[in-house]
């Protein structure tokens, strides 16, 4: 498995996403990518900002209370029909986000919840600047004193994170598919 953005790729694109992800799944099982490359930069495609959450979608701006962002990711999840254990992921994965934006910016953050038939979707937005653009795909070294562990996790529980950042905004979108 490559990115799962779009199921409808050719050869070429395959062997793109090769080039930029470090790992991929063949059989079951996580692999070293062959040809990946973390000097070669990362499709157009990612570097585009996503499309505004829709107008039906819950917002919550935060500075401060990270309280306020968990129980507001809970009613939203708890609503779309989230079960529980997925909805605990949920709520750390977002938890992670928002204390990203209290740790690395001086603004506050925007988050977006929505669901579709098929999932929940959560989308972080904040002032801050994301330098690695595979930031939180690999596991950090346990005895790396850097950061990069929430994002790891975040990358762990959820269906979908896509990462878009700029000089000026970073967006984290988490998608969680609900049960049948």
């Amino acid at each position: 498995m490559l990115c799962p953005y779009d199921l409808q790729v050719g050869s070429d694109v395959i062997a793109s996403a090769e080039r930029t992800h470090p790992m991929v799944l063949r059989g079951g099982r996580d692999l070293p990518s062959s040809s990946y490359n973390p000097h070669v930069p990362v499709p157009a495609s990612c570097d585009r900002p996503l499309e505004d959450p829709p107008a039906r979608a819950a917002v919550l701006a935060y500075r401060n209370d990270l309280a306020r962002v968990r129980a507001f990711t809970t009613r939203q999840a708890e609503r779309a029909g989230l079960s529980d254990r997925r909805l605990r992921d949920l709520v750390i994965a977002v938890g992670e986000l928002a204390a990203n934006t209290l740790a690395h910016t001086s603004g506050p953050g925007m988050l977006a919840i929505w669901a579709t038939p098929e999932e929940i979707i959560c989308q972080v937005q904040d002032t801050g600047h994301i330098e690695d653009p595979v930031t939180g795909r690999l596991r950090p070294d346990p005895a790396d004193l850097g950061g990069g562990r929430g994002l790891w996790v975040v990358n762990q529980v959820c269906d979908l994170v896509q990462i878009r950042t700029g000089r000026r905004e970073t967006q984290i979108r988490l998608h969680m598919r609900l049960p049948a």
